[in-house]
């Protein structure tokens, strides 16, 4: 079992990276906002500061990009 703290690192290095996962995956933006059910202006804002992703908007946005 991994201990907590691990778990929070790989946590705080997995959303860093979730800019380049978005460029990487090739959809558009405002077809990845459209589909997370998020508007335009809070997409941005949590691409810009990831620590703002709430759980459920995580899984929705990595289930769209994993296709």
């Amino acid at each position: 079992m991994k201990k907590p703290t691990e778990i929070v690192r790989e946590y705080k290095e997995l959303i860093e990276q979730i800019p380049a996962l978005i460029k990487a995956s090739g959809l558009k933006e405002n077809f990845i906002y459209e589909q997370i059910g998020l508007r335009k202006d809070l997409y941005y804002r949590r691409k810009n500061k990831p620590e703002l992703w709430t759980f459920e908007e995580l899984e929705r946005l990595f289930s769209l990009i994993e296709r």
